[in-house]
Parts: structure tokens; sequence; C-alpha cells
């Protein structure tokens, strides 16, 4: 009979040693998984970051693009601008020759 209460003692020990552990590991587990549940929105608040960055990044080099076409059109503009000018100053001269010359002609007379 000693023998059987100290088994059972022994049982109960370790079923109680069990138990202790069981809550210890119950215990760890649920901190690990509140842990990765804390990394998981993190991962998906940096991945919602990143989609957000290239949009902004996408929309900033249409902007960029659309800025060089103006400027190239500006530049056009200013160098068909600067022709013009260049035909007119040309055509004023050639202008200002002829009318000096008919004011020598005039003279002459």
């Amino acid at each position: 009979q000693s023998t059987y209460l100290t088994q059972i003692e022994d049982i109960n020990e370790s079923w109680h040693y069990l138990r202790n552990l069981n809550t210890e590991l119950q215990a760890q587990l649920e901190d690990q998984k509140s842990r990765a549940d804390l990394t998981n929105i993190q991962v998906q608040t940096l991945k919602n970051q990143l989609t957000e960055a290239k949009e902004m990044s996408r929309k900033q080099d249409a902007e960029i693009r659309s800025l060089k076409t103006k400027l190239d059109i500006s530049n056009s503009e200013i160098t068909i601008g600067e022709s013009a000018l260049k035909k007119a100053q040309s055509y004023l001269e050639m202008e200002r020759g002829r009318s000096l010359e008919q004011v020598e002609d005039m003279k002459g007379k």
C-alpha cells in the first residue's frame, strides 16, 4: 500500500508539474502569437507605405515627363520666336538701308 501511495504521490506531483508546464507553455505561445500578430501588422503597414511611395514616385515621374515636354515646347517656341526676331531685324536693317539710300538720293537731287 505504501508503494502505491508513493506512486500516486509521484504521479500527482508529475501531473501538477505537467499542468504548470502546460500553463507556462500556453502563456509563451500566446506571447509569441501576439508578437507575430504585431509583426504582421507592421509588415502590412510597411507594404502599404511602399505601395504608396511607389505610386507617388510614378506620379512624380509622370509629372516630370510632362514638365520636360512643356519645357521642350517652350524652348521650340523660343527658338521660333528668336528666328522670327532675327528675320524681322534683318528686314528692318534692309529697309533702313533702303531708306538711307533714298534719303541720299533725294539729297543729291
